[in-house]
């Protein structure tokens, strides 16, 4: 894996769960591979120090239509709009928008918003926005399942953006993506229980680094037995979720 997750956000509850779901996973999530997790607002995080947080990117888990005016994605508007306004920002976002999906996202894709030109000023030296839409317009989300597909979208967008850089000899790795900060997915608008949250962006983490791990080989074959197994275990997200741990 090319790059570090952070993981934000200001329920508790849901920073707990997560902890939990790595403490689960460990066997799989090596140490140099376990993310950060800070609970509070994004304006809280420490920038400066021995505790500093910085990242690269910041994943916006959105709609369909790219409208950043609100909830979370409205914080991720502001942090770009430091040298400029939010009317800028936003409609920068618009162009890119249509110019990558002509102005619908389906839900549960990922892709990467270059935000350089507003970067400057933010503290966290963040120029990415990975666009990931959770829900089609703002709405309580009826399947939960979606947040383990934006989180692989995401996980396999940055990647699939830093292989790129690599391949196109970024010698002075400017275009890399080293950190990306993601928040909980479907919990805000959408109403998730935060535990559902947890388990299926670990659980989408867990299969990416496995499938990392086995390379391209793990996937040939001429049965279904892995596919079925790893569906299995998307479905069955309940069955995953860890007993209270004292963390």
């Amino acid at each position: 894996m090319n790059f570090k997750l952070i993981l934000l956000d200001i329920d508790p509850a849901l920073t707990r769960a997560w902890n939990q779901q790595i403490l689960f996973h460990k066997s799989i999530i090596k140490p140099q591979n376990v993310p950060k997790i800070f609970t509070g607002p994004l304006a809280t995080v420490p920038t400066a120090g021995v505790a500093a947080i910085k990242f690269d990117c910041i994943v916006s888990p959105g709609n369909s239509f790219a409208q950043m005016d609100g909830g979370f994605d409205l914080v991720i508007t502001k942090l770009f709009s430091r040298v400029s306004d939010i009317p800028a920002v936003l409609a920068h976002v618009k162009r890119a928008h249509y110019t990558r999906w002509k102005g619908y996202q389906p839900v549960g894709t990922s892709y990467l918003i270059d935000m350089n030109q507003f970067a400057a000023g933010n503290e966290f030296d963040c120029r990415f926005v990975a666009h990931t839409p959770t829900m089609r317009v703002p709405s309580v989300l009826d399947r939960a399942d979606v947040v383990y597909d934006c989180m692989w979208s995401v996980l396999n967008e940055v990647q699939r953006h830093n292989n790129a850089a690599a391949t196109a000899h970024d010698l002075d790795d400017s275009n890399k993506i080293r950190t990306v900060a993601v928040t909980g997915l479907g919990t805000g608008v959408g109403k998730l229980d935060p535990k559902q949250c947890a388990t299926l962006m670990v659980l989408a983490y867990v299969h990416f680094l496995e499938s990392l791990d086995a390379g391209e080989q793990s996937l040939v074959g001429l049965d279904w037995s892995k596919e079925i197994a790893w569906e299995e275990k998307i479905r069955n997200y309940e069955l995953t979720q860890t007993p209270h741990l004292n963390i």
